[in-house]
């Protein structure tokens, strides 16, 4: 273990280097797939509008509203991030009733979990969510350990060997690595905000 800390401490600057490009790689992935996936929702939406418009004359009234459905369903999609009507329709009316923007937003990430079996929507986390909200807590913990264990590595290091580029690229690397802390620890709401959000969607039936 000595050993391993020695090298990083003399060696600090690759480190930085080599793990700034890894989490700037990740970020990218994490970019990609988003982009993929709002392509796909577009590529469907003008497939779904051309058939329409291209195939009018022979395709029937009942099949017409079909696809009208579908482009429906896919705007709202993009609008909404979810893909349930119901959820839909409430989310539509806490956004005009003004309710927070961050609880909507909280709303749609746990839309898995949004009952409609009551009067009420109601949100049931289960055990896999618990244990994947204690997951995001460990991995917050680690990368906020390890911000603290690069700053004080960094200030040893700088003790002997000052130089200005080298605090600058802790600072930025730790700007990187307090950001992924803070991403996994608010990653999934928490059972006291999931309380809070099942108090804002009591004030709505499922049925109006």
């Amino acid at each position: 273990m000595k050993d391993f800390f020695d090298y990083l401490v003399h060696n600090y600057a690759g480190v930085l280097a080599l793990s700034g490009a890894f989490f700037s790689g990740v970020g990218i992935v994490i970019r990609l797939i988003y982009k993929g996936v709002t392509l796909f929702s577009n590529r469907r939406i003008s497939r779904n509008k051309y058939y329409l418009n291209e195939y009018s004359n022979v395709i029937g009234d009942e099949n017409k509203k079909h696809i009208e459905d579908i482009i429906t369903s896919e705007v709202m999609f993009k609008i909404t991030k979810t893909r349930s009507p119901k959820l839909r329709n409430i989310i539509s009316k806490l956004d005009r009733n003004g309710v927070r923007a961050d609880y909507i937003r909280d709303i749609k990430k746990l839309n898995f979990y949004v009952l409609f079996d009551f009067e009420h929507p109601i949100i049931k986390t289960d055990f896999y969510y618990k244990v994947g909200r204690v997951f995001e807590l460990m991995m917050g913990g680690i990368f906020f350990t390890a911000m603290v264990l690069i700053f004080l590595m960094a200030s040893y290091f700088d003790n002997k060997n000052p130089q200005g580029y080298s605090f600058f690229l802790v600072i930025i690397f730790m700007i990187f690595i307090g950001f992924f802390s803070v991403s996994f620890m608010t990653l999934s709401p928490s059972k006291k905000r999931i309380k809070n959000l099942n108090e804002v969607l009591s004030r709505y039936k499922v049925d109006d």
